[in-house]
């Protein structure tokens, strides 16, 4: 499926307008991926959760998968009743690859990446899992970002 631009909210863009960094959003059929890039990752990376419950969406953490490519997954229900499933990678551009924002804040801090991107694959909720997983690291292979040698947990 080929990607279909989507626009970013005035919200959104009034964000970036003010604040710097970027995001694009895409989708691919019935999935979703949206990336912010920035050189502060401290006010423009976090966790889907925290944009989304502003919003009014119950957000439930499932946890980091380390299986292929670090990433945090979530499950999200809008206030109608939608249910969806998140994955979220951060990547530096010196190829630094994790799924937790505050690892990434640390390298950040500590010199290691100047930018970074959170890279969140969002899947309706009642498709398979193995479809999401399957978008989901097509979605990082097409950005580059394979999946890691079993015993190597961090590029």
């Amino acid at each position: 499926v080929a990607a279909a631009g989507v626009a970013l909210t005035p919200l959104e863009q009034a964000y970036f307008t003010q604040y710097g960094g970027a995001a694009v959003k895409a989708s691919y059929g019935a999935h979703n991926l949206l990336m912010v890039r920035t050189t502060s990752p401290l006010r423009h990376l976090h966790a889907p959760d925290e944009c989304l419950r502003g919003i009014g969406f119950a957000v439930t953490y499932l946890g980091m998968d380390f299986a292929q490519v670090p990433t945090a997954r979530y499950v999200a229900t809008s206030p109608g009743g939608q249910s969806f499933r998140i994955d979220v990678t951060f990547v530096s551009e010196r190829g630094y690859v994790t799924g937790s924002v505050a690892d990434a804040v640390w390298h950040w801090l500590n010199g290691a990446g100047g930018r970074w991107t959170a890279i969140q694959r969002i899947s309706p909720g009642d498709i398979p899992g193995s479809a999401q997983a399957a978008f989901s690291l097509s979605a990082l292979a097409a950005l580059g970002i394979e999946p890691l040698p079993s015993n190597d947990l961090q590029r």
